[in-house]
C-alpha cells in the first residue's frame, strides 16, 4: 500500500469542533477505507455541507438530550422534595449553560429549534407549566405515554422557549411518584 497522507486536526477559526483539539494526549488511528481522489475540492465540499446541515439543525450531535436527574442532581432533588399545594406547582428551574453542549457548537448555537419533554412516571399523563402559582392556567407541554419509548411519558413545548440556549428554564408541574 502506497500512499501520502495529510491530517489537519486544527479546523479553521469559525469551522465547526467536535471537541476542544488543545485537551487531546493520544491519537488511536484505526482505517479502514475505499481510496477516492478529492482533495482539496471534496475538503471544503464536505465542509459546506456539514455548515448547512448545522445551520438547519441536521447535522449529527444536533441533539442534547438532558438528564435532570443526573445533569442538575440539585435542582431534581429539590423537585422532588417540594410539597406542591393549592397555590404552587413543583417547579424545576435549570441554568443551561455553554458547557451543557457540544464543544462544536460554540459560536454556532444561537436559538432553541424545540424542545421535548421526557419522564417516567406512574401517572398516565403529566400537564407541564411555565409558571408554578396555579393561577397560572396556561399548559406549555402535555405528556403522554408513548409505547414506542417503552412507555415513557413525551411531549413538546408548545410556549416558554427561550430565544437562547443558554440561561434560565423553567418547568413547573407535579413531582415525579
Amino acid at each position: 500500500m502506497n500512499g501520502n497522507w495529510s491530517c489537519r486536526p486544527t479546523p479553521a477559526r469559525g469551522d465547526p469542533c467536535l471537541f476542544d483539539y488543545n485537551t487531546i494526549s493520544d491519537v488511536i488511528l484505526h482505517i479502514r477505507y475505499t481510496a477516492r481522489e478529492g482533495g482539496e475540492p471534496l475538503r471544503r465540499a464536505a465542509l459546506e455541507n456539514l455548515k448547512d446541515l448545522i445551520r438547519e439543525a441536521r447535522a449529527a450531535a444536533s441533539v442534547r438530550l438532558f438528564s435532570v436527574r443526573h445533569e442538575f442532581p440539585a435542582e431534581w432533588a429539590r423537585f422532588q422534595a417540594q410539597a406542591p399545594d393549592d397555590e404552587r406547582r413543583a417547579e424545576v428551574a435549570l441554568t443551561l449553560l455553554p458547557e451543557h453542549y457540544p464543544f462544536w457548537s460554540q459560536g454556532w448555537l444561537d436559538r432553541v429549534e424545540r424542545v421535548e419533554l421526557l419522564a417516567r412516571s406512574e401517572l398516565d399523563s403529566i400537564e407541564v407549566f411555565q409558571e408554578a402559582e396555579r393561577s397560572d392556567s396556561t399548559g406549555i407541554a402535555s405528556l403522554t405515554r408513548d409505547a414506542a419509548l417503552g412507555g415513557l411519558l413525551k411531549g413538546s413545548l408548545t410556549a416558554g422557549l427561550s430565544a437562547t440556549p443558554y440561561g434560565p428554564l423553567r418547568l413547573s408541574s407535579r413531582p415525579p411518584p
